[in-house]
Protein backbone atom coordinates (compact mmCIF):
# COMPACT_ATOMS: atom_id res chain seq x y z
CA UNK A 1 0.00 0.00 0.00
CA UNK A 2 1.28 3.47 -0.87
CA UNK A 3 0.83 6.11 1.78
CA UNK A 4 0.68 9.81 1.02
CA UNK A 5 1.43 11.43 4.35
CA UNK A 6 0.12 10.11 7.60
CA UNK A 7 -3.08 8.19 8.27
CA UNK A 8 -5.05 10.23 10.79
CA UNK A 9 -6.34 7.45 13.01
CA UNK A 10 -4.72 9.34 15.87
CA UNK A 11 -7.51 11.91 15.76
CA UNK A 12 -9.30 10.07 18.55
CA UNK A 13 -7.25 9.22 21.62
CA UNK A 14 -7.39 5.74 23.08
CA UNK A 15 -7.18 5.97 26.86
CA UNK A 16 -4.75 3.48 28.36
CA UNK A 17 -3.65 5.11 31.60
CA UNK A 18 -4.81 2.35 33.94
CA UNK A 19 -3.94 -0.61 31.73
CA UNK A 20 -0.93 -2.80 32.36
CA UNK A 21 1.44 -4.85 30.24
CA UNK A 22 3.42 -7.98 31.10
CA UNK A 23 7.17 -8.51 30.48
CA UNK A 24 6.50 -11.14 27.80
CA UNK A 25 4.26 -8.66 25.97
CA UNK A 26 7.01 -6.05 26.13
CA UNK A 27 9.41 -8.56 24.57
CA UNK A 28 6.97 -9.15 21.72
CA UNK A 29 6.41 -5.43 21.29
CA UNK A 30 10.13 -4.65 21.04
CA UNK A 31 10.62 -7.48 18.56
CA UNK A 32 7.71 -6.17 16.48
CA UNK A 33 9.08 -2.64 16.44
CA UNK A 34 12.53 -3.78 15.37
CA UNK A 35 11.20 -6.03 12.61
CA UNK A 36 8.87 -3.33 11.31
CA UNK A 37 11.46 -0.58 11.12
CA UNK A 38 13.98 -2.86 9.42
CA UNK A 39 11.45 -3.83 6.77
CA UNK A 40 9.78 -0.49 6.18
CA UNK A 41 11.65 2.56 7.51
CA UNK A 42 12.91 4.53 4.54
CA UNK A 43 16.06 5.64 6.36
CA UNK A 44 18.04 2.39 6.50
CA UNK A 45 20.85 3.63 8.74
CA UNK A 46 18.39 4.80 11.37
CA UNK A 47 16.41 1.58 11.07
CA UNK A 48 19.58 -0.38 11.81
CA UNK A 49 20.40 1.88 14.75
CA UNK A 50 16.93 1.41 16.24
CA UNK A 51 17.08 -2.35 15.79
CA UNK A 52 20.49 -2.48 17.47
CA UNK A 53 19.63 -0.12 20.32
CA UNK A 54 16.16 -1.20 21.44
CA UNK A 55 16.26 -4.03 23.96
CA UNK A 56 13.51 -5.22 26.27
CA UNK A 57 15.74 -4.94 29.34
CA UNK A 58 15.68 -1.14 29.01
CA UNK A 59 11.98 -1.30 29.82
CA UNK A 60 12.11 -3.82 32.65
CA UNK A 61 9.98 -2.75 35.57
CA UNK A 62 7.54 -0.74 33.47
CA UNK A 63 4.04 -2.16 33.79
CA UNK A 64 1.88 0.76 32.66
CA UNK A 65 1.00 0.84 28.96
CA UNK A 66 0.92 4.62 29.06
CA UNK A 67 4.38 4.88 30.66
CA UNK A 68 5.82 2.30 28.29
CA UNK A 69 4.43 4.05 25.22
CA UNK A 70 5.83 7.40 26.33
CA UNK A 71 9.24 5.90 27.09
CA UNK A 72 9.41 4.08 23.76
CA UNK A 73 8.39 7.18 21.84
CA UNK A 74 11.03 9.22 23.64
CA UNK A 75 13.66 6.63 22.73
CA UNK A 76 12.48 6.30 19.13
CA UNK A 77 12.74 10.04 18.66
CA UNK A 78 16.19 10.20 20.25
CA UNK A 79 17.40 7.48 17.89
CA UNK A 80 15.71 8.74 14.73
CA UNK A 81 15.09 12.47 15.18
CA UNK A 82 11.99 11.76 13.08
CA UNK A 83 8.62 13.22 14.09
CA UNK A 84 6.78 10.74 11.87
CA UNK A 85 8.04 7.68 13.78
CA UNK A 86 5.85 6.97 16.80
CA UNK A 87 3.99 4.25 18.67
CA UNK A 88 0.32 4.20 19.69
CA UNK A 89 -1.74 1.83 21.79
CA UNK A 90 -4.61 1.20 19.38
CA UNK A 91 -5.97 -2.38 19.68
CA UNK A 92 -8.88 -1.80 17.30
CA UNK A 93 -6.66 -0.31 14.59
CA UNK A 94 -4.05 -3.03 15.05
CA UNK A 95 -6.72 -5.70 14.66
CA UNK A 96 -8.09 -4.13 11.49
CA UNK A 97 -4.60 -3.83 10.02
CA UNK A 98 -3.77 -7.44 10.87
CA UNK A 99 -7.02 -8.59 9.25
CA UNK A 100 -6.34 -6.20 6.36
CA UNK A 101 -9.63 -4.43 6.91
CA UNK A 102 -10.18 -0.93 5.55
CA UNK A 103 -9.10 1.46 8.31
CA UNK A 104 -10.39 4.48 6.39
CA UNK A 105 -14.15 3.95 6.76
CA UNK A 106 -14.51 5.25 10.30
CA UNK A 107 -11.98 7.95 9.57
CA UNK A 108 -14.01 9.08 6.55
CA UNK A 109 -17.16 9.34 8.68
CA UNK A 110 -15.35 11.37 11.31
CA UNK A 111 -13.78 13.70 8.77
CA UNK A 112 -17.13 14.35 7.11
CA UNK A 113 -18.62 15.35 10.48
CA UNK A 114 -15.66 17.66 10.98
CA UNK A 115 -16.16 19.32 7.58
CA UNK A 116 -12.98 17.67 6.31
CA UNK A 117 -10.82 19.75 8.61
CA UNK A 118 -12.26 23.11 7.57
CA UNK A 119 -12.96 24.84 10.87
CA UNK A 120 -13.82 28.03 9.04
CA UNK A 121 -14.22 29.16 5.43
CA UNK A 122 -15.79 32.60 5.38
CA UNK A 123 -15.43 36.18 4.25
CA UNK A 124 -14.25 38.40 7.09
CA UNK A 125 -13.73 42.18 7.23
CA UNK A 126 -12.33 44.11 4.27
CA UNK A 127 -13.64 41.40 1.90
CA UNK A 128 -10.88 39.01 2.96
CA UNK A 129 -11.41 35.28 2.54
CA UNK A 130 -10.37 33.24 5.56
CA UNK A 131 -9.82 29.48 5.71
CA UNK A 132 -8.81 27.81 8.96
CA UNK A 133 -7.74 24.26 8.24
CA UNK A 134 -7.15 22.01 11.23
CA UNK A 135 -5.91 19.05 9.20
CA UNK A 136 -5.78 17.76 5.62
CA UNK A 137 -8.53 15.16 5.31
CA UNK A 138 -8.62 12.43 2.71
CA UNK A 139 -10.16 14.25 -0.25
CA UNK A 140 -11.30 11.10 -2.06
CA UNK A 141 -14.95 11.83 -1.23
CA UNK A 142 -14.56 15.46 -0.17
CA UNK A 143 -14.24 17.39 -3.43
CA UNK A 144 -17.87 18.53 -3.63
CA UNK A 145 -17.85 19.79 -0.04
CA UNK A 146 -14.47 21.51 -0.38
CA UNK A 147 -15.50 23.28 -3.59
CA UNK A 148 -18.60 24.49 -1.77
CA UNK A 149 -16.42 25.98 0.98
CA UNK A 150 -13.95 27.62 -1.40
CA UNK A 151 -16.69 28.99 -3.68
CA UNK A 152 -17.58 31.40 -0.87
CA UNK A 153 -14.24 33.11 -1.42
CA UNK A 154 -14.29 33.58 -5.21
CA UNK A 155 -15.04 37.31 -5.07
CA UNK A 156 -12.77 38.26 -2.20
CA UNK A 157 -9.85 40.67 -2.47
CA UNK A 158 -7.37 38.26 -0.83
CA UNK A 159 -7.38 34.89 0.94
CA UNK A 160 -5.78 33.89 4.23
CA UNK A 161 -5.04 30.22 4.95
CA UNK A 162 -4.60 29.69 8.68
CA UNK A 163 -2.42 26.61 9.15
CA UNK A 164 -0.93 27.60 12.50
CA UNK A 165 -2.56 24.64 14.27
CA UNK A 166 -2.59 22.27 11.31
CA UNK A 167 -1.24 18.83 12.23
CA UNK A 168 -0.96 17.32 8.76
CA UNK A 169 -2.97 14.64 7.02
CA UNK A 170 -3.50 13.38 3.51
CA UNK A 171 -1.77 14.25 0.27
CA UNK A 172 -5.08 13.99 -1.58
CA UNK A 173 -6.33 17.20 0.06
CA UNK A 174 -3.10 18.95 -0.90
CA UNK A 175 -3.70 17.87 -4.50
CA UNK A 176 -7.28 19.17 -4.40
CA UNK A 177 -6.39 22.55 -2.89
CA UNK A 178 -3.47 22.94 -5.28
CA UNK A 179 -5.88 22.24 -8.13
CA UNK A 180 -8.17 25.01 -6.92
CA UNK A 181 -5.59 27.68 -6.13
CA UNK A 182 -2.74 27.06 -8.60
CA UNK A 183 -3.26 28.40 -12.13
CA UNK A 184 -1.59 25.45 -13.87
CA UNK A 185 -3.68 22.33 -14.40
CA UNK A 186 -2.36 19.02 -13.07
CA UNK A 187 0.93 20.53 -12.02
CA UNK A 188 3.53 18.24 -10.47
CA UNK A 189 3.62 19.30 -6.83
CA UNK A 190 5.32 16.56 -4.80
CA UNK A 191 7.63 13.64 -5.46
CA UNK A 192 7.75 10.72 -3.03
CA UNK A 193 10.75 8.40 -2.95
CA UNK A 194 9.60 5.14 -1.37
CA UNK A 195 11.84 2.49 0.17
CA UNK A 196 10.04 -0.60 -1.09
CA UNK A 197 7.89 0.72 -3.95
CA UNK A 198 8.17 2.75 -7.12
CA UNK A 199 8.52 6.49 -6.69
CA UNK A 200 5.35 8.55 -7.08
CA UNK A 201 4.80 12.08 -8.33
CA UNK A 202 1.65 13.79 -7.11
CA UNK A 203 -0.13 16.27 -9.36
CA UNK A 204 -2.70 18.90 -8.56
CA UNK A 205 -6.28 17.75 -9.09
CA UNK A 206 -7.97 18.68 -12.38
CA UNK A 207 -10.61 21.29 -11.50
CA UNK A 208 -13.35 22.87 -13.57
CA UNK A 209 -11.94 26.29 -14.59
CA UNK A 210 -15.05 28.02 -13.26
CA UNK A 211 -14.26 26.71 -9.78
CA UNK A 212 -10.58 27.65 -9.70
CA UNK A 213 -9.45 30.63 -7.62
CA UNK A 214 -6.20 31.89 -9.09
CA UNK A 215 -6.22 35.69 -9.07
CA UNK A 216 -6.48 36.71 -5.43
CA UNK A 217 -3.24 37.00 -3.45
CA UNK A 218 -2.90 34.28 -0.82
CA UNK A 219 -1.35 34.56 2.62
CA UNK A 220 -0.55 31.42 4.61
CA UNK A 221 -0.17 31.66 8.38
CA UNK A 222 2.19 29.11 9.94
CA UNK A 223 3.74 28.27 13.30
CA UNK A 224 6.30 25.89 14.74
CA UNK A 225 3.37 23.47 15.15
CA UNK A 226 2.41 23.43 11.46
CA UNK A 227 3.12 19.81 10.60
CA UNK A 228 3.66 17.45 7.66
CA UNK A 229 0.93 17.97 5.04
CA UNK A 230 0.45 21.51 6.33
CA UNK A 231 4.10 22.14 5.58
CA UNK A 232 3.84 20.51 2.17
CA UNK A 233 1.00 22.75 1.02
CA UNK A 234 2.85 25.80 2.35
CA UNK A 235 6.04 24.86 0.50
CA UNK A 236 4.19 24.18 -2.76
CA UNK A 237 2.45 27.55 -2.68
CA UNK A 238 5.64 29.37 -1.68
CA UNK A 239 7.85 27.78 -4.33
CA UNK A 240 5.38 28.68 -7.07
CA UNK A 241 5.05 32.28 -5.97
CA UNK A 242 1.36 31.76 -5.23
CA UNK A 243 1.41 32.69 -1.54
CA UNK A 244 3.16 34.86 1.00
CA UNK A 245 4.06 32.87 4.11
CA UNK A 246 3.74 34.63 7.47
CA UNK A 247 4.66 33.39 10.95
CA UNK A 248 7.26 30.97 12.28
CA UNK A 249 9.40 28.25 10.73
CA UNK A 250 7.33 25.08 10.58
CA UNK A 251 7.86 21.77 12.39
CA UNK A 252 10.13 20.06 9.86
CA UNK A 253 8.21 16.78 9.50
CA UNK A 254 8.81 15.87 5.89
CA UNK A 255 8.47 12.12 5.48
CA UNK A 256 5.53 10.03 4.28
CA UNK A 257 4.35 7.65 6.98
CA UNK A 258 1.94 4.77 7.36
CA UNK A 259 0.62 2.58 10.21
CA UNK A 260 1.87 -0.95 10.91
CA UNK A 261 0.64 -3.38 13.59
CA UNK A 262 3.59 -4.43 15.73
CA UNK A 263 1.44 -6.52 18.10
CA UNK A 264 -2.30 -7.10 18.40
CA UNK A 265 -2.51 -3.94 20.55
CA UNK A 266 0.11 -1.51 19.28
CA UNK A 267 0.48 0.36 15.99
CA UNK A 268 3.76 1.89 14.87
CA UNK A 269 3.66 4.75 12.40
CA UNK A 270 6.73 4.42 10.18
CA UNK A 271 8.17 6.80 7.57
CA UNK A 272 8.12 4.88 4.29
CA UNK A 273 9.06 7.63 1.86
CA UNK A 274 10.94 10.89 1.51
CA UNK A 275 9.15 13.87 -0.05
CA UNK A 276 10.57 16.67 -2.16
CA UNK A 277 9.05 19.40 -4.27
CA UNK A 278 9.86 18.43 -7.88
CA UNK A 279 10.26 22.12 -8.69
CA UNK A 280 13.33 22.35 -6.44
CA UNK A 281 14.10 18.70 -5.51
CA UNK A 282 14.22 19.89 -1.90
CA UNK A 283 11.94 18.90 0.97
CA UNK A 284 11.41 20.22 4.48
CA UNK A 285 12.47 17.36 6.78
CA UNK A 286 14.20 18.87 9.85
CA UNK A 287 14.45 22.32 8.24
CA UNK A 288 10.76 23.17 8.10
CA UNK A 289 9.41 25.85 5.78
CA UNK A 290 10.84 29.31 6.37
CA UNK A 291 8.25 32.10 6.22
CA UNK A 292 8.61 35.07 3.91
CA UNK A 293 7.73 37.32 6.84
CA UNK A 294 8.80 36.15 10.27
CA UNK A 295 6.59 37.11 13.20
CA UNK A 296 5.36 35.20 16.23
CA UNK A 297 2.45 32.93 15.39
CA UNK A 298 -0.02 34.93 17.47
CA UNK A 299 0.75 38.07 15.42
CA UNK A 300 0.60 36.42 12.00
CA UNK A 301 -3.10 37.13 11.38
CA UNK A 302 -2.75 40.81 12.21
CA UNK A 303 0.29 41.04 9.95
CA UNK A 304 -1.55 39.44 7.04
CA UNK A 305 -4.50 41.81 7.40
CA UNK A 306 -2.10 44.76 7.61
CA UNK A 307 -0.42 43.72 4.36
CA UNK A 308 -3.73 43.16 2.59
CA UNK A 309 -5.34 46.43 3.64
CA UNK A 310 -2.21 48.44 2.85
CA UNK A 311 -1.86 46.84 -0.57
CA UNK A 312 1.60 45.49 0.29
CA UNK A 313 2.58 42.02 -0.93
Amino acid sequence: MKYTFIILFGLSVHLCFSQTIKPAQIDSLIDGIKKTVLENYVLTDKANLISYSLTARHYAGISSIDSLTKKLNDDLFKLSDDKHLFLQYRPEVAENLIKQKDIHKEQDKKEKKEHYGFEQADVIGNNIGYIKLKYFADATHAQKAVLKYTSRLKNTSAIIFDLRENFGGSGTMIQLLAGIFLPTDQEEILKINYKTQDDVTLKSTQIDPTQKITHQPIYILVSSQTFSAGEAFTLIMKNRGRATIIGESTAGAGNVAGPYPVTSQFVLTVPVGIIVDPKTNVGWEHTGVTPDITVSADLAMDKAIELITSGTK
